[in-house]
């Protein structure tokens, strides 16, 4: 029982640290007078990605057994584990477009312009005026990080695997839509953000080790990505 209360403490404190982080970086330099926002935008990308690179190394380092065990097992089984879970991707991908689909639908029916998630188009526009910095947060760090926070944090506090799962999903659904949102009707894309929240839970919960879900996490966003890099070719 102390045990559970030890990690449910230190999952919420990951999580904590997810939403602050950035935060707490730019508190020490504001104390001393470097406005960020001055700076070229190449040194804001550079901080960015070091930022994010540290926070990444942080949360391995604090589940460090965990994270070891599980590529340990990943690199013996990677060929299993992809053939086993592969299709799930495959189910996911389906139930989003289904989704987009369904607000598309909505969007016509309420008479409102057809517009992207904010989230959609804040990723577009980062891909086109720094493609380096979004291939490598999203296809590289991203996925890592946040199957650390969304997935084995949320593990760590719910022990029943449904709530989990729900939470997990909806919990990834929300950061992904309300930090960017800009109008109310963006609140319909929770459910198209939420749907590969709760399938890599669910791949998580199956598979008891964050690398397949990481792995399936970083082929989604590297086939997403380049799609956007080619229709910006074409």
């Amino acid at each position: 029982m102390q045990s559970h209360k030890k990690e449910v403490v230190i999952a919420l404190s990951v999580i904590f640290l997810y939403l602050f982080y950035t935060d707490f970086l730019l508190i020490p330099l504001y104390l001393i007078g470097i406005d960020i926002n001055s700076w070229a935008t190449i040194y804001k990308v550079i901080f960015l990605l070091v930022a994010e690179s540290l926070f990444v190394f942080t949360i391995f380092m604090i589940y460090k057994k965990d994270m070891l065990t599980d590529w340990d097992d990943f690199k013996k089984n990677w060929k299993k584990y992809l053939d086993e879970y592969f299709k799930y991707w495959l189910i996911m991908l389906a139930l989003m477009y289904a989704s987009n689909f369904l607000i598309l639908i909505i969007q016509k029916l309420a008479h409102h312009k057809e517009a992207i998630a904010g989230n959609e188009e804040a990723v577009r526009k980062i891909l086109s005026n720094f493609p380096i910095y979004m291939i490598f947060t999203a296809v590289v760090i991203g996925p890592l990080e946040e199957e650390i926070v969304f997935r084995k944090t949320c593990k760590k506090i719910f022990s029943d695997r449904w709530v989990f799962i729900i939470f997990s999903g909806l919990f990834f659904g929300l950061m992904h839509v309300v930090l960017s949102m800009k109008e109310p009707f963006d609140l319909l894309y929770i459910i198209s953000y939420s749907i590969p929240g709760w399938m890599f839970a669910y791949i998580y919960d199956k598979s008891k080790n964050i690398f397949v879900s990481t792995t399936l996490h970083t082929i989604h966003n590297g086939i997403l990505i380049f799609l956007q890099l080619l229709l910006a070719i074409i």
